[in-house]
This record gives structure tokens, C-alpha cells and sequence, in this order.
């Protein structure tokens, strides 16, 4: 089933990536050296991702995006 999208003739949005918060930088390298689980990093970039949307629906962004946090 097609999901239709309505958008202004100019939609606003986001190309790229965000730049990560220190927290999600310092999980992966703890991740990467065994002191954290993959599901503690899944979160954490999962909380990102939610950071991440909220400023775009804060700024009033048409089209969100995840910003390559996971």
C-alpha cells in the first residue's frame, strides 16, 4: 500500500548527517573496547535519533530525518 505525503512546494528538511553528542561518541568507544552491551549503545542512539527529530519539529521541518545516528 502507497503512503501518500503531502508537503508544501518548498519543503524544509535536513541533507546529511547531525553531529553526534559527546555521550553517543563516548558510548561507542566504549562499546568498541567491551565495556558497554550492544542493547545500552542501541539506546543511546536511539535517544539521538529522538534529540535529533525534535529539533527539526522544533525548527518547523517538513520532512524529518534520523540524522545517521544509528
Amino acid at each position: 500500500m502507497a503512503v501518500t505525503i503531502e508537503l508544501p512546494i518548498l519543503p524544509v528538511t535536513s541533507v546529511g548527517s547531525f553531529p553526534k553528542p559527546p555521550y553517543l561518541q563516548q558510548a561507542r568507544i566504549q562499546f568498541r573496547r567491551g565495556e558497554i552491551s550492544y542493547e545500552k549503545l542501541h539506546e543511546l542512539e536511539l535517544q539521538a535519533t529522538r534529540e535529533v527529530i525534535a529539533m527539526q519539529e522544533e525548527v518547523g521541518a517538513d520532512l524529518l530525518v534520523h540524522g545517521e545516528m544509528g
